[in-house]
């Protein structure tokens, strides 16, 4: 089960081969936090979005402001900027480098 965990998380973020926790770094252990979380949230805004259709509109929006205002801070902000950005990415589909695709598990 763990496993495909992180290929969905591979698949989803175009990530490169994922390491299993016992034999990676410590950095390789947030990245993969990072990647969980924001699968994980990616998924309960489209849950609720299928309730309430405009959701994802005002999440993104929201997000928006948040990045910007981390964006703004003054310390190392660099991975909360990914996670925000990764869970917009699986949101719509649209990436900085890949342009647009599907959204995460789109039908």
């Amino acid at each position: 089960m763990l496993l495909s965990f992180y290929k969905i998380a591979q698949i989803a973020l175009g990530t490169k081969e994922v390491m299993m926790a016992s034999n990676s770094t410590i950095d390789d252990q947030l990245q993969d936090t990072k990647v969980g979380i924001a699968i994980l949230v990616t998924c309960l805004i489209q849950e609720i979005s299928t309730t309430d259709p405009e959701f994802t509109d005002r999440v993104l929006e929201r997000f928006q402001r948040a990045y910007s205002a981390v964006q703004d801070d003054d310390t190392n902000t660099s991975d909360r900027l990914d996670l925000l950005n990764w869970v917009r990415e699986l949101l719509t589909g649209s990436s900085q480098t890949s342009g647009q695709g599907k959204p995460f598990l789109a039908d």
